[in-house]
């Protein structure tokens, strides 16, 4: 039995999950597709053509944005993590209270046990 939990110990260590889109290329994506100053149109055509689902909050005058398949395109998750918590990346589109664009962050969250 003891074989077996130093096993899965190690082997949890050792590897990791696949990153198919993480935090960096999508901010890679934000930075290439928007310019601080761009109108909220031009932002959700910019989400819409990602197919990020999204809301806008009014009080926070910003997009709340995730990719649709977030638990699978977290960065440096090793077995263990993938085992005891969910991952997600969330994407935060913000404006000036004139109504534009004004830069963006992009956060990996984690949620479980």
């Amino acid at each position: 039995m003891r074989i077996v939990l130093i096993i899965c110990l190690l082997f949890s260590l050792a590897v990791s999950a696949a990153e198919i889109d993480d935090i960096d290329t999508i901010s890679a994506q934000i930075e290439q597709a928007l310019e601080i100053g761009d109108n909220k149109q031009q932002v959700e055509n910019f989400i819409s053509k990602t197919g990020w689902l999204y809301t806008y909050d009014d009080y926070s005058n910003r997009y709340q944005a995730r990719p649709k398949d977030d638990t699978a395109k977290c960065k440096g998750r090793n077995f263990l993590l993938w085992l005891l918590y969910d991952c997600g990346i969330q994407i935060y589109l913000n404006f000036d209270q004139s109504g534009s664009y004004s830069g963006f962050s992009v956060e990996q969250t984690y949620s479980g046990l």
